[in-house]
């Protein structure tokens, strides 16, 4: 075993990827979202589906469960595998995942989305000294553990919506001359600071949500799958988050009048 996996260790992690694995039974009970799951067993994957319409692996009828991994440190072993034609991955023993969500397409058919994460204790031992189980992942400056979003960012969004409302209202204000014009009563105030919101944070909108005459922010945090609501007051500062839960890794926010 120490041989194979010697061997095994020695082959360059995949970049991080989706793989899938197939199993002819219905197994979405033992899989509830948010449960942690570690996978002792060496676990034999594949970069493409069509090779799983092969009924050993998934098959097209009767009850199937179809894993979508992502995976971090995945092993492709199609050079030293028999089947040469295939992009067989590899995972190793003690891969540790959580279970992201699940549903069902088709009947008998039950598909699982996995993420595999770095486990905090020890659960392969290292076949030899100086071994990489795991890739160097190296953080970007946008991806670090707490972001602090800048002032100065938010003051750019700021000048853009208020360019861009001003040629809004110009625009549909010459349409109906009896409407009643609004204007932000409470000028922007230059504020020394930073404000905290979730892990990678990717997007951020500015506008009044709750009618008070106010500059509000919402920022969308991909990682941590929240939305942060950031109120403004009279003085231009945002005071008070709150988060709101929305589906799996949010890209961005979407505003309608």
């Amino acid at each position: 075993m120490k041989l194979f996996l010697t061997a095994l260790t020695k082959i360059p992690c995949l970049p991080p990827s989706t793989v899938w694995r197939g199993i002819t039974k219905n197994i979405s009970e033992e899989f509830q979202p948010g449960t942690v799951m570690t996978l002792w067993p060496f676990s034999s994957c594949t970069v493409t589906l069509l090779v799983l319409e092969n009924n050993i692996y998934l098959g097209t009828t009767g009850n199937r469960t179809l894993l979508s991994i992502e995976v971090i440190n995945g092993r492709n072993i199609r050079d030293h595998s028999h089947f040469q034609t295939e992009d067989e991955t590899l995972l190793l023993p003690g891969t540790r995942m959580i279970v992201q969500s699940q549903f069902s397409p088709a009947s008998g058919l039950h598909v699982i989305h996995l993420k595999q994460i770095i486990p905090k204790e020890v659960l392969l031992e290292s076949p030899f000294e100086g071994v990489q189980l795991f890739p160097k992942i190296k953080d970007s400056w946008y991806r670090k553990k707490r972001f602090a979003i800048s002032f100065g960012t938010l003051v750019t969004l700021l000048i853009g919506s208020i360019v861009k409302g001003s040629a809004l209202g110009s625009k549909f204000g010459n349409k109906d001359t009896n409407s009643t014009e609004r204007r932000c009563s409470t000028p922007y105030i230059r504020v020394s600071g930073t404000y905290r919101t979730g892990n990678t944070p990717v997007s951020a909108v500015l506008d009044d949500f709750n009618d008070d005459s106010n500059i509000d922010n919402v920022v969308t945090t991909e990682q941590d799958n929240e939305i942060a609501l950031l109120f403004g007051n009279s003085e231009g500062i945002f005071h008070g988050q709150y988060s709101i839960p929305p589906h799996p890794r949010p890209a961005a926010v979407k505003l309608r009048d």
